[in-house]
């Protein structure tokens, strides 16, 4: 696990670098249906770096809610912030897995 910083913190960085060390924001969001979901979704990888989260939830730069509100596809913004706030949000639902990894291991042996 102490490799994920590593990689998460590499992956933002490097977002930043190229938007010439401009404060971007990046913005959870949850995009609820399904048929939208994936268009919107293969739109913004087509563009750029987006993080998926469980339950349909995402972290998206701030750029990309112009493609969003382009296409309709009816997101609800849950927060924003910065970089450390994206890679928190990144590291707690990492943390969440692995907890719920090793509770399903557990309870099978």
């Amino acid at each position: 696990m102490s490799e994920y910083p590593k990689q998460i913190k590499g992956f933002w960085s490097s977002l930043m670098n190229r938007n010439c060390g401009e404060t971007i924001q990046f913005i959870k969001i949850r995009i609820p249906r399904q048929t939208v979901r994936s268009k919107a979704f293969v739109e913004m990888a087509r563009r750029g770096r987006i993080v998926c989260l469980p339950d349909d939830v995402f972290i998206v730069p701030e750029p990309a809610l112009e493609l969003l509100d382009s296409l309709d596809c009816g997101y609800t913004e849950l927060a924003r912030g910065d970089l450390d706030f994206a890679e928190k949000t990144l590291q707690e639902a990492l943390a969440i897995h692995a907890k719920k990894r090793k509770s399903a291991e557990t309870s099978r042996n």
